[in-house]
């Protein structure tokens, strides 16, 4: 065997502690320089009970010989070898403390975002005009049908003498709620119906409705991959596989899954960067695909006060038409696909011909 190093002034200590590994490991005798040939576990054995005087290089009465150190030396490489693990045990909790310290920072960088926007919707409220008591109480966020007819009614009422600065209100708003998951779009769709002529209001729901969607898309881009793929896990793998799929028709696709209720868009949203769906068909999927169950919800709009349930919006001949218009999205992609096989098969043909031809 190959002498070792013969003194652990060069050495630091995870160097230490693999050499003694290393001598202990080997099969053969070491060499002592001195004495008889001694099997590498007897001497590591004979050199901590007796305490050689050697350096790292002799540990015990045979391992590379020669005057070193005291007999404390043994000890020391005991307690190297011992501090390895624990200082490996320490890294991977420093490790540890890291991924929590970021994930608190992620937290609050996000909760700063959320509240900042908060912010700006209330500083919006507050230069609208003047409220009584019983209006006031009706200007808020609506989560049922009864709320939209209620808060429509107040905003009909300053609609004509305040109609740009309700439309930058109704727009900061339903960006707002879209961007953090927040129920109550849909209600605000129908608002928009009752506030703004039906071209208009459709085309500010859609926008909305992308924009929004796009602010989630980055939030998650930069603060929120690691939330979602651990709380996610599987149905993000799920969904990546569908992509795959249709990594070709992305815009198509994400224009059927707007349309079609099989995936909630909260999810779309903040799982799309995680599997790496870019943002252009994002985008246009989104601003194209909500264009149209929202334009029932705006030419509900038109009649709100006369609606009852929100049944009436939405029967279910609706939906399953909605869902119909969803998969006809979807029949540009088949037809190019069957296409593309059909080409393929062909060039295979006749790259088989000319071989037999050759």
């Amino acid at each position: 065997g190959a002498e070792l190093p013969t003194t652990t002034s060069s050495l630091s200590e995870e160097t230490a502690y693999f050499s003694v590994r290393l001598c202990l490991r080997q099969k053969p005798s070491c060499t002592h320089s001195s004495g008889p040939r001694i099997e590498g576990s007897r001497e590591f054995s004979a050199g901590i009970n007796a305490g050689s005087s050697a350096g790292i290089g002799s540990i015990g009465s045979g391992v590379g010989g020669g005057s070193g150190s005291s007999s404390g030396s043994g000890n020391n490489i005991i307690l190297q070898m011992a501090d390895v693990p624990s200082r490996v045990h320490s890294r991977k909790g420093s490790h540890d403390t890291l991924k929590k310290v970021s994930g608190l920072r992620t937290i609050a960088t996000v909760a700063v975002i959320f509240l900042a926007s908060l912010g700006c919707v209330r500083l919006l409220l507050t230069q609208m005009p003047e409220l009584t008591e019983e209006e006031a109480a009706t200007v808020k966020l609506p989560r049922n049908l009864d709320d939209a007819k209620a808060l429509g009614a107040v905003l009909l009422r300053y609609n004509e003498d305040n109609y740009y600065r309700l439309m930058l209100l109704f727009v900061s708003c339903y960006i707002f709620l879209q961007s953090f998951a927040i129920p109550g779009s849909i209600s605000l769709s129908i608002i928009s119906g009752a506030l703004f002529p039906f071209p208009l209001a459709l085309f500010l729901v859609c926008t909305c409705s992308a924009v929004g969607a796009s602010n989630a898309y980055m939030i998650s881009k930069y603060f929120g991959v690691a939330f979602v793929q651990h709380y996610f896990p599987e149905r993000c793998e799920q969904w990546r596989q569908q992509v795959d799929k249709h990594r070709q028709h992305l815009l198509n696709y994400m224009i059927f899954l707007r349309i079609t209720p099989f995936l909630p868009n909260w999810f779309i949203n903040i799982a799309a960067p995680v599997i790496k769906v870019d943002w252009t068909p994002f985008f246009l999927g989104t601003f194209i695909g909500v264009a149209p169950p929202s334009m029932l919800f705006v030419r509900a709009g038109s009649a709100l006060q006369q609606l009852t349930t929100t049944n009436e919006i939405m029967p279910w001949s609706t939906m399953l038409t909605l869902i119909g218009f969803g998969f006809v999205t979807l029949i540009p992609i088949v037809f190019q696909n069957r296409l593309r096989g059909r080409l393929d098969g062909q060039k295979r043909e006749k790259q088989e011909e000319d071989v037999k031809v050759k």
